[in-house]
């Protein structure tokens, strides 16, 4: 069926764009630097404020952000299905109806200042993002809007393919990638090393 082939592909490449978005916001928000910084920022507060103060994020203010991040995408998601299931009785103009959109869109924003009021990476990037955080979250909002308004047949054939793909991208995909063989590698060669000082004490 064409119709079912056109709305697969229109979810899966919405549902890319939201990943992408998602990723935009995390990267920006997320404290750089090697393990030992950040080690040293979480357990030392005046490291910590010293950080803050310069501008870039701390390991509190990237946690802040992905959790208003996880909070926005819960919240965007429940609008967008709201929206779709009472979208007539809006337009009709009821009050209940109005009202608790007007909450979840209230709550979104909330969630969006919070973001904005986190200090930002300040990695020199070939592309950056312009107006973070409101064009992902604007982004992220459409697209599951989008995805709200295919049926449900869709969504259960998606999933069952998700699924798949997780399975496996999780079995082959990980093991077998650049960065699985190289951590396999580094494995060997240290149980390598601690055989040889067993041996050779």
């Amino acid at each position: 069926n064409l119709d079912q082939l056109i709305d697969m592909m229109a979810i899966g490449t919405l549902m890319a764009y939201t990943v992408v978005a998602t990723c935009v916001l995390i990267l920006r928000y997320r404290m750089t630097g090697n393990k030992e910084q950040l080690e040293e920022s979480t357990s030392d507060s005046d490291d910590t404020n010293n950080t803050s103060v310069a501008g870039a994020p701390t390991s509190a203010s990237a946690k802040r952000a992905f959790c208003a991040l996880f909070a926005y995408i819960i919240l965007a998601l429940a609008t967008c299905i709201t929206h779709v299931n009472v979208e007539d009785k809006v337009v009709a103009g009821e009050l209940v109806p109005i009202v608790a959109l007007s909450v979840l869109v209230i709550l979104m924003v909330v969630t969006v200042l919070v973001m904005c009021c986190q200090p930002k990476n300040k990695e020199n990037l070939s592309f950056n993002v312009p107006m973070l955080p409101m064009i992902p979250c604007i982004s992220i909002c459409i697209n599951l809007y989008l995805m709200a308004k295919l049926d449900r047949h869709t969504w259960m054939r998606f999933i069952v393919w998700l699924i798949i793909g997780m399975m496996i991208y999780t079995l082959y995909g990980i093991p077998h990638s650049v960065k699985g063989l190289k951590m396999k590698r580094a494995q060997q060669q240290q149980e390598a090393e601690q055989s040889t000082v067993v041996e050779n004490p």
